[in-house]
């Protein structure tokens, strides 16, 4: 075997390998700084770029947030209109006053006269009943489902009394069924009937109690029509009215 011999210094070589050696482990600390430093720039990226898309998410969910709360504002604002509505449409009359007087005269046999009526409104208060533990377990489930939602309006009924004279009580009892047969009223029922003496001639007294149909509207009643021609000229002699009127 061979050995070749070196005639350079062993000092030499071994600074020269002291060099290679501290070459190589620079370069290769060189390589790691360097992937340490470009991987904290792109984690740095990542973190902008996610915290670019939180602040986007949180925009718009202040966004929406402003949305909804104009959105609920709008639906209280509604809901507190439609009260007031509903409110309202308690305090007007459905039928106004005088077609219900009309419909009253319209019906009347002609000798049949009236002298007063009497109206009167109520509010309808709701019955309290008693109730099962159970029941009353359901209803107040029921009730705090049903708690956002506008109050129905309340129920008015209007009660006539309607006080007149007839000559007889055949003609009081012809009134009354025809006020029966009437769409726009109910429960009819007769308080009083008695005699009375007005000019020397004997009449009867009456007073009869009616209700107006609640559920009844002006676009549900046909108004009743009839005749009163005059037979005469009303500026000379006598006035005479046909007895018998027609109804459209």
């Amino acid at each position: 075997m061979n050995n070749k011999a070196s005639f350079l210094p062993e000092d030499y070589l071994d600074r020269r390998l002291a060099k290679r050696s501290h070459a190589l482990f620079l370069t290769l600390f060189a390589v790691v700084i360097l992937g340490a430093i470009g991987s904290f720039v792109v984690l740095l990226s990542q973190q902008r770029e996610a915290r670019e898309a939180h602040d986007e998410v949180v925009r718009r969910i202040q966004v929406e947030s402003t949305q909804l709360e104009t959105i609920k504002a709008l639906e209280t604002q509604r809901e507190a209109m439609m009260r007031k509505a509903a409110i309202t449409a308690t305090l007007m009359d459905p039928i106004q006053k005088s077609n219900v007087l009309a419909e009253l005269i319209n019906h009347m046999p002609l000798p049949v006269s009236l002298t007063e009526v009497e109206v009167e409104t109520n509010v309808a208060t709701q019955r309290v009943v008693t109730r099962s533990a159970l029941q009353q377990a359901s209803q107040r489930a029921a009730a705090a489902a049903e708690a956002e939602a506008p109050p129905p309006p309340p129920l008015r009924t209007v009660v006539l009394q309607v006080t007149g004279i007839a000559p007889s009580d055949l003609d009081v009892s012809t009134f009354m069924v025809s006020l029966q047969t009437h769409p726009l009223f109910a429960d009819v029922e007769l308080l009083e009937t008695r005699q009375q003496r007005i000019d020397e001639e004997k009449l009867r007294e009456f007073k009869i109690k009616l209700e107006l149909d609640p559920n009844l509207t002006m676009a549900d009643l046909e108004p009743t029509r009839r005749d009163r021609t005059l037979t005469v000229n009303p500026m000379g002699g006598d006035i005479v009215i046909e007895p018998a009127g027609f109804q459209n």
